[in-house]
């Protein structure tokens, strides 16, 4: 039986992968310069005579050895996720979000041409009316949206999160204007 999957999915798991190695990225930075600082203090005054010592030494050193290379590992991982969001954000506003901001825009003209066709006679004063509907208005506000702009790093995610809310928007749209 194959699932039916809500079409923001894909773009939501790509957005929460960035944001969580970002996060991760964020969180080593202030772990590595905490012990980088702890290190240095005790190198002035460790008691090598002390296991305790020795021991939290040795896990600074540890964490000073391995930590950049991980964070060039975890940097090559956040540039992989950023093209992967970058991608779905590109799919998800080409293939579901445009497509459906156009089928809403047809369903609203055809709901104020037909409101409005008992006070125009001529096709072109109708169709002249029917753009200047507040519903086309609103549902300007969100198409919008839909031209990216920015694909820096921040930028992939503020964007992936502007289509997310454009696309929340066009649900509110839908239940205000067609049901």
């Amino acid at each position: 039986m194959e699932r039916k999957t809500n079409l923001t999915d894909e773009l939501q798991a790509a957005l929460d992968n960035c944001e969580g190695i970002e996060a991760s990225l964020t969180k080593e930075q202030k772990m590595l310069s905490d012990s980088a600082a702890e290190q240095n203090s005790l190198q002035r005054t460790i008691d090598i005579s002390d296991p305790g010592q020795l021991s939290r030494m040795t896990t600074l050193l540890t964490i000073s050895a391995v930590g950049s290379a991980r964070r060039t590992y975890r940097h090559g991982e956040n540039a992989t996720a950023q093209t992967a969001l970058i991608a779905a954000a590109s799919k998800f506003a080409k293939d579901h979000l445009a497509t459906r901001c156009r089928q809403l825009e047809a369903r609203v003209r055809a709901n104020v041409e037909k409101k409005l066709k008992p006070h125009f006679a001529d096709t072109d004063a109708l169709q002249s009316a029917a753009s200047q509907a507040t519903e086309l208005a609103a549902l300007a506000q969100i198409q919008s949206r839909i031209v990216i702009t920015d694909y820096s790093s921040g930028g992939a995610i503020g964007r992936s999160k502007v289509l997310l809310d454009a696309w929340s928007a066009a649900d509110a749209f839908e239940a205000k204007y067609l049901s």
